[in-house]
């Protein structure tokens, strides 16, 4: 080409880019990438004049080249297809050089498209690190013991990407100096030690290997990436990039899998870390929960126990993990704390929860008293090795009895270290054996059956005895219900230990003399009123009680898990008499004795103990249970006041009742052997 002419080299470019762009067309895997025909004559147009400019030597023509090479990574084109691209259109144009026909030598040539070459391995880097960065911007929240590390990686080498030219220099060599220095010291690496992962993934111990690997791989692919970078290696820092973004993607993925695996079995794979035998003589477990279950109370909570995490996090131990278990529909809420660390740190917990509580008290305003009326701590401190003599299905259910242990004996006290928990927990054992045995027949051998009496307040007379039941262990010792019956509801045997008490209470009436005007009030799970054996039972009992002239009641209380308004048309259809069980807290209130009043058969309104008791002293309480009485009594159902205790109760209530009420309590009658009544 003697002479250059412009429009003729255009005019040759493209033919050429027309060409290398069709032949993309034809590819199956490529066509997808350009389904716009205006996208494809402006990339045509566009590659042709940048390329005449480079050709001509025209300033800045090599700078103008990125564009082209964004939309090709905006498009989605990867990054062994573009640099195809490049050696063929590298082979057009030596092809055109050697017979003269555009005015750019071989050499030149070769040297353009190294340069080209370089910038897209450059550009395809730095895009790279923003794709991934927001990926893992967007699961920062899921996953932020890793997340944040990654970040903070692809940011720094995002940036030493960015700077171009000479002026890189200086910039990106402190980046990378700062990247080489400090990859080994960033959180992830201690997290993958810690306690808090050690804990997430005792469960899924392959994931765990996996992820401890990954990282150590990761961290040396950012080492070799960060050299390659600071010699302006662009070639092999996109291929060492490809690896470490297929690292990182795994590590993603993996670490979100373990993140769901823990959210699904917090405390199965708690109680499965503190009953491991090689963990047993560094653990130490604090228990953390509210006090009594309300608004204010999860409100505090939830504060005190971040303070306290956040206390965790940052101390110089680092061997610690804290972490909040929720569960709303069980109304469960708890912080965990788990050491592993040598005994005498046991007191650096408790200067943790004091400092907490400082800390707690200045962000919400409390004093310390309103502190601690909200929250209680338990701190299991000394011989952990005793929890391995728990079954692990029954370490949840043996929580929730400490938990109720702590707040009926130390209602007083914040922080309550167990240090010895031998009895405790070889009483658990086997208040929980013999509530499994209400899995065999002849269960009612470990039943023994008391009855309290229920008093007609205006007459002094006994009317009824509510039936109450003990479990008898094997050193003939009695566990009261309030240590049992949970446990019984949590492990499903609601129906088995009525069916039990039922049919202990058929052998008694059937041993006993007729009565005159008595009844009798036989407390039923709600769920048991929907099973054919525990009705059947109840019935037998019914039809033999009314041969000694003795009425069988059945008292059920409303639950969150069943309606009592779905429960009452069940008893019904059997013609059993009904009483509600404490009525006025809970889940019952005053449209429910509207709904209910259609049923003839609900005889009975038993006003919650925890309101007669407050009527007492407290003018709003007395009005609350003046109204129930009254409602009641209107709608022609006979009103009973529990945890009636002593004189002033009795005479309070008396002028309430108006002398149709009947009263229980201690004042009244204390529960006895049912063979004293029967």
């Amino acid at each position: 080409m003697e002479k250059t002419d412009p429009k003729k080299l255009q005019g040759i470019l493209n033919r050429i880019f027309n060409l290398f762009y069709h032949n993309l067309l034809n590819l199956p895997h490529l066509s997808s990438f350009f389904p716009s025909p205006h996208m494809f004559k402006g990339l045509v147009q566009k590659q042709s004049s940048l390329m005449a400019n480079l050709l001509l030597d025209k300033e800045n023509s090599l700078k103008n080249y990125e564009s082209v090479i964004l939309l090709h990574h905006k498009i989605g084109l990867p990054q062994e297809d573009f640099i195809d691209s490049m050696e063929f259109i590298k082979g057009q144009l030596l092809n055109l050089s050697e017979k003269g026909k555009i005015p750019a030598s071989p050499q030149k040539i070769e040297s353009l498209f190294h340069e080209l070459t370089e910038l897209s391995y450059e550009i395809y880097l730095t895009e790279d690190f923003k794709e991934l960065r927001k990926t893992w911007e967007k699961f920062l929240a899921y996953i932020p013991e890793i997340a944040s590390d990654q970040i903070k990686l692809l940011e720094a080498l995002e940036q030493a990407c960015l700077i171009r030219g000479e002026e890189k220099s200086q910039t990106a060599q402190e980046l990378i100096a700062f990247l080489i220095k400090n990859v080994s010291c960033f959180e992830a690496n201690h997290y993958f030690s810690s306690a808090d992962f050690l804990l997430k993934s005792y469960s899924a111990r392959d994931v765990s290997l996996a992820l401890q690997k990954l990282n150590e791989e990761l961290y040396n692919l950012v080492c070799h990436l960060t050299k390659y970078i600071r010699n302006r290696n662009y070639k092999y820092a996109y291929r060492t990039w490809a690896r470490l973004s297929e690292k990182s993607k795994l590590l993603l993925l993996y670490s979100i899998f373990l993140k769901y695996k823990w959210e699904v079995s917090k405390e199965k794979s708690l109680s499965e870390f503190l009953l491991d035998p090689l963990f047993e003589e560094k653990i130490f477990s604090l228990i953390f929960i509210p006090a009594d279950i309300d608004k204010i109370a999860i409100r505090v909570f939830k504060i005190f126990s971040l303070n306290l995490i956040k206390l965790i996090n940052e101390s110089s131990y680092g061997i610690g993990t804290a972490f909040i278990h929720e569960d709303r529909e069980r109304e469960i809420y708890r912080c965990y704390v788990i050491y592993l660390t040598e005994r005498e740190k046991r007191d650096w917990i408790k200067s943790s929860i004091k400092k907490a509580e400082e800390i707690t008290c200045q962000k919400l305003s409390i004093s310390e008293e309103q502190l601690n009326k909200y929250i209680k701590a338990v701190v299991i401190s000394g011989d952990t090795v005793k929890l391995s003599a728990i079954a692990r299905e029954d370490f949840p259910i043996f929580i929730d009895s400490i938990e109720e242990t702590v707040k009926e004996n130390f209602p007083s006290k914040t922080v309550v270290e167990i240090s010895d928990l031998s009895e405790t927990i070889n009483e658990f054992q086997e208040v929980i054996a013999a509530v499994k045995l209400l899995k065999e027949p002849e269960t009612e051998n470990y039943l023994k059956l008391y009855g309290q009496p229920i008093i007609n307040l205006k007459s002094e007379e006994r009317e009824g005895i509510e039936v109450l039941s003990r479990i008898v262990l094997l050193n003939r010792k009695l566990i009261p219900p309030y240590k049992f019956l949970k446990i019984v509801k949590k492990l499903k045997l609601t129906s088995n230990f009525d069916r039990a008490v039922l049919h202990k209470l058929k052998q008694f009436i059937e041993n006993c003399d007729e009565k005159e005007n008595c009844k009798i009030f036989v407390n039923l799970y709600p769920t048991s009123c929907y099973n054919h054996e525990v009705l059947e039972k109840l019935n037998q009992v019914k039809e033999i009680a009314s041969k000694r002239g003795i009425e069988v009641l059945a008292e059920v209380i409303e639950t969150e898990d069943v309606d009592i308004g779905k429960v009452i048309p069940s008893l019904t259809s059997h013609n059993f008499q009904i009483a509600i069980d404490d009525f006025g807290t809970g889940y019952s209130n005053f449209e429910r004795i509207a709904q209910l009043v259609e049923y003839e058969s609900l005889k009975y309104i038993k006003i919650d103990g925890s309101l007669v008791k407050k009527a007492k002293k407290d003018k709003v309480f007395k009005a609350i249970v003046e109204t129930i009485t009254s409602l009641a009594n209107k709608l022609g159902k006979n009103v009973i006041y529990e945890f009636i205790e002593d004189e002033e109760l009795l005479s309070t209530l008396k002028k309430i009742g108006k002398g149709s009420a009947l009263g229980q309590g201690y004042f009244l009658g204390k529960p006895e052997p049912i063979e004293n009544f029967l």
